[in-house]
């Protein structure tokens, strides 16, 4: 049993397989939020018009996990020339980077002001020089989507998620539902429960690549199968959910998935599922979260 330097982020216990594969265990939540922000403006240096403007944040883990959004704060502008200076949080945990978002002035809608896959890193304030946008993400929070991005120089292949459902008492019916996205929010998968979930209820929901489903078992819990998927950089595993009401929590509790990392050997995309064209992976870690 060997602990390898270059995993220290997270890592429990390495276990080499042989063949380059490793198996690593990380955490499964993503983690916790940070505090609000705090925030400064500038009038000139920038296009921002005047404006009450309302800001949140989120920590990114080494494994693109994305934490809820934090407590909002907001800041005043003035002129049409102003900046919004966003310090960066707090390091916490295995957080390394951080998304802001954002509202439009006077709006209560907050939205990413990064691209996805490219969260500012912790240590570096955020500085907003032109309008928000409103095309980004909302913020996560235990009613909103739970999503986990494929890293930089990476596939990955998931094997096993395991979820957990608790609906509050607001009357309503709630869909589940486990979507896998391309790195512009195109879906590759999806698939739900065929009955939905009632109010007052704990369910699980487990897919895994040997299930077949969707289906409901004789506990209620969804049972889904997942595809023979492999997805690449700034790909996205989703946990969304239909009809959420005010206290429901929807949030992953494992996942098992299969990494190639793009090492000194580099991976052969296009041959990825062919053993033949490309028989040892360099390297391939197997997670377990």
């Amino acid at each position: 049993m060997t602990d390898y330097g270059r995993h220290t982020a997270g890592l429990i216990r390495s276990i080499e397989l042989g063949l380059g594969w490793l198996r690593r265990l990380i955490p499964a939540q993503p983690p916790a939020p940070p505090a609000a922000p705090g925030l400064a403006t500038a009038a000139v240096g920038g296009t921002i018009a005047a404006g009450t403007y309302t800001l949140a944040v989120s920590y990114v883990d080494a494994d693109g996990r994305e934490s809820f959004g934090s407590a909002t704060a907001q800041i005043v502008t003035a002129g049409a020339t102003s900046t919004i200076t966003v310090t960066t949080p707090a390091p916490s945990g295995r957080a390394v980077a951080y998304y802001v978002y954002c509202s439009q002035a006077g709006g209560a809608v907050l939205t990413r002001q990064q691209a996805v896959g490219s969260p500012t890193a912790l240590g570096a304030n955020f500085v907003l020089t032109a309008p928000p946008t409103n095309t980004g993400a909302n913020p996560s929070g235990p009613s909103a989507p739970f999503t986990e991005t494929v890293p930089g120089g990476t596939m990955r292949r998931y094997v096993t998620i395991s979820a957990t459902l608790t609906t509050s008492a607001v009357a309503g019916n709630r869909i589940p539902q486990i979507r896998l996205l391309d790195g512009d929010g195109n879906v590759l998968w999806s698939a739900a429960p065929a009955a939905a979930v009632a109010a007052s209820t704990t369910v699980t929901l487990r897919a895994a690549t040997t299930l077949l489903g969707p289906s409901v078992d004789a506990a209620g819990n969804v049972i889904i199968g997942l595809p023979d998927l492999f997805l690449s950089a700034s790909d996205r595993l989703s946990l969304t959910m239909t009809g959420a009401q005010a206290g429901d929590n929807f949030a992953p509790a494992m996942i098992v998935s299969e990494e190639y990392t793009d090492g000194a050997g580099g991976y052969e995309q296009g041959n990825i599922n062919s053993p033949q064209a490309n028989p040892v992976p360099e390297p391939l870690d197997f997670r377990v979260s």
